[in-house]
């Protein structure tokens, strides 16, 4: 019996005991500390007890319902929480009910202790979270300092307390430290200016705080526009060795842009600046690297921020996705996103990021990805399509990218990207024999030249002299993958051919042997017949396709105008074949005309040729050879490879009024499955407004019919075809 009512004057903080009180032995601080929490606790009681959930019940009948003011919840950002939310937290924590079902602990000898609800009211300073299963002193939670680096997290502050064994106990021990008692403190301190009961401190310290941020925001107001500056030109912040303190009086040896340009500013008469780099802490300039990349990653936050909530506002989106190697041999994917913005009316292709990959198989790829826009904070079930280039990791039907993308959201249907597809088919034509010797070759010479300044003072020279009246001033190199630059550098090579033979030849002068020897060789492959009449051919082909390759790469491109164009580029191939005899005589012709400027002979080196068709003149081993496999090869490759995108665009251009008359309304039919969970009316409603639009174009001229996508877009109106607008 005496044991029995031992334990319950242990488990009452208020029994007559010799221990030490709740509050401790500081009157002072005890006081107003036992008032607070004991009308903090009736506070928050009745808050919560007075506020059924959504669905009727009482909150805190389970872990479940558990509200937004779970003190646990808040444990590991408690350092940056706004005063709403700590007031919030003091006077209105959720509390769980008498029903509520706290979990069971077995301690050391296996028996089941629960948590006992009477112990929050009297520990009115305690919380229970519903979260952690476990209980926190909220004041202490909210206002105690952190401890410093190597200690451990302390209980009821950073980590929820669940002993039940030893409660009591560790509450009374936990409410007498001295700690707790200043925490206690500064929370009645903080609710009272709070509440604005004290007029007198709240104004006072809230103005000097204002005064001092508004103070530290405009010193950081130049750093910030500098790095931007320097950011929008493309400049190096720094170099190696410039990341030291900045010496107003000297300036150093090895100073950055960054610092540079922050002179230039004091220079210009920015005082704040000026200020803040001489009298400011060297811990506290914000000039550091650290301080410059961290406003560069925040920048780009921002920026993307913006970019991310345009494109959820837009409705629906395209991920355009490819991977490249970068000087640092890191594989990188580039991420972006094309989508349409209402006002104005225009498509927008916008870059999100590079995310550097590891893993190129599809699952990871497609994983990464998936992963990178989820934290964007883009709504992928508006995700509608995806393009990428034609590797298998991407494009692959079982295991590629898309397929792997395609299981989660089928709407989002796969493209190959178009301009990939004509940089393809243009490479696999280019390696009919002859025409890839040729393109080698030419880019062996241009590399010669640009390999050294002295070699292009030679060819500048050579310009000036021999090609005074061209545009170009040296050569332009290839790109390996883009054939707008490769057509170029053919075209700009053709045009200074003469200057380039005369560069070579003054080169065969010069003092050094290696110089000497590549010129002369470079020199022999460029005088060569073969090389001159493939490179006509090649100048000659290729310029059908360089119109199409640079309308492929606009942000605007239009699938259907693009597919109409491709169909133009096959027309004009097939034409060229069939009258070859004719169209290759005049590049034959052009060809001699510069074979005999230059003293080359117009002939064959027939050992090099026992591959090719045998002919009895040179212009008809060349034509049969070069000229002709060459045409055949573009017009099969550029047939093959855009078929699929055929096949959607007789699907999708049923809905454009220049096409819509050729195309049976049966084919809307296929079109609407495509999309059908968008829809938000019937396919019937969506069936009459098509109809409907049909009938608007009717009488209209030709002419005046909307050829694109976006100017159908523009005349569709979201009140009469809604239906038809979302598809």
């Amino acid at each position: 019996m005496e044991k029995k009512r031992k334990s319950q004057a242990d488990f009452n903080p208020f029994a007559k005991k010799k221990c030490t009180p709740a509050i401790g032995s500081h009157s002072s601080l005890g006081s107003g500390a036992e008032t607070w929490r004991l009308a903090d606790f009736q506070s928050a009681a009745t808050h919560r007890e007075s506020q059924p959930t959504p669905n009727g019940q009482a909150d805190g009948s389970s872990p479940e319902t558990c509200s937004e003011y779970d003190v646990g919840s808040y444990v590991d950002c408690r350092l940056t929480l706004n005063d709403d939310m700590k007031y919030k937290l003091l006077t209105q924590p959720w509390t769980p009910n008498a029903s509520y079902e706290f979990p069971v602990y077995k301690d050391s000898e296996d028996s089941p202790r629960p948590f006992n609800y009477l112990w929050l009211k009297y520990y009115p300073f305690m919380s229970y979270s519903g979260k952690c299963a476990g209980v926190f002193c909220r004041t202490c939670m909210l206002f105690a300092p952190v401890p410093g680096g190597g200690k451990k997290p302390s209980v009821f502050i950073s980590v929820p307390y669940s002993n039940w064994k030893k409660a009591t106990a560790e509450f009374r021990n936990h409410a007498a430290k001295r700690s707790h008692q200043t925490a206690c403190l500064k929370a009645q301190m903080f609710t009272t200016c709070y509440e604005n009961k004290d007029k007198s401190l709240m104004p006072a310290l809230s103005n000097g705080r204002c005064a001092q941020v508004e103070a530290n925001r405009k010193k950081l107001v130049p750093i910030i526009e500098t790095v931007l500056f320097a950011g929008k030109k493309g400049l190096p912040l720094r170099g190696k060795h410039d990341d030291g303190e900045l010496d107003m009086n000297n300036e150093g040896k090895s100073e950055g842009i960054f610092q540079s340009l922050l002179r230039s500013r004091c220079q210009a008469g920015d005082v704040t600046l000026h200020e803040h780099l001489v009298k400011a802490p060297k811990n506290a300039k914000y000039t550091s690297k650290t301080i410059q990349n961290e406003i560069i990653q925040k920048s780009a936050i921002i920026i993307r921020s913006k970019l991310v909530n345009e494109i959820n506002e837009s409705g629906f989106f395209t991920v355009l996705a490819d991977e490249t190697t970068d000087i640092s041999n890191t594989e990188q994917m580039s991420v972006c996103v094309r989508y349409v913005r209402e006002e104005p009316l225009i498509v927008c292709e916008v870059f999100l990021g590079f995310l550097p990959v590891y893993d190129l198989t599809g699952a990871s790829l497609a994983t990464t990805l998936l992963d990178f826009l989820t934290k964007c904070g883009l709504d992928l079930t508006k995700l509608r399509g995806q393009s990428y280039g034609g590797a298998t990791s991407t494009s692959g039907r079982v295991n590629g990218v898309q397929a792997h993308i395609k299981s989660d959201f089928p709407a989002a249907v796969y493209s190959h990207s178009v301009s990939h597809a004509l940089n393809l088919a243009i490479a696999k034509s280019c390696t009919v024999c002859g025409i890839e010797n040729t393109l080698s070759t030419l880019n062996e010479v241009i590399n010669f030249f640009e390999e050294s300044s002295k070699r292009m003072k030679y060819l500048s020279d050579a310009i000036a002299s021999v090609c005074p009246e061209s545009g170009y001033k040296c050569l332009q190199s290839a790109c390996a993958a883009g054939w707008v630059e490769r057509h170029e550098s053919i075209a700009v090579f053709s045009e200074l051919y003469d200057a380039v033979i005369a560069a070579l030849e003054v080169m065969q002068t010069d003092r050094d042997k290696a110089i000497r020897d590549k010129a002369d060789r470079h020199s022999k492959d460029i005088c060569d017949f073969e090389f001159i009449i493939n490179l006509m051919i090649a100048e000659s082909l290729l310029g059908i396709t360089l119109p199409l390759s640079k309308e492929l790469q606009k942000v605007n491109a239009d699938i259907v105008e693009c597919y109409n164009q491709v169909k133009v580029a096959v027309g004009m191939f097939k034409d060229k074949s069939s009258s070859a005899n004719k169209e290759f005589t005049e590049l034959f012709r052009k060809a001699q005309s510069v074979a005999t400027k230059h003293d080359i002979e117009v002939t064959l080196s027939w050992p090099r040729h026992r591959c090719g068709v045998p002919c009895g003149s040179v212009e008809d081993y060349f034509r049969m050879n070069n000229y002709v496999p060459f045409l055949d090869s573009m017009t099969r490759e550029l047939t093959q490879r855009f078929t699929l995108h055929g096949n959607a665009v007789t699907e999708l251009s049923i809905l454009i009024p220049q096409f819509s008359s050729q195309h049976p309304s049966e084919k809307l039919s296929r079109v609407l499955e495509m999309y059908d969970e968008d829809l938000l009316d019937s396919w019937s409603v969506v069936q009459g407004e098509f109809q409907m639009w049909k009938k608007k174009w009717e009488g209209v001229g030709k002419k005046e019919l909307p050829s694109t996508a976006i100017e159908s877009l523009a005349s569709c109106s979201k009140k009469c075809y809604g239906g038809k607008k979302l598809v």
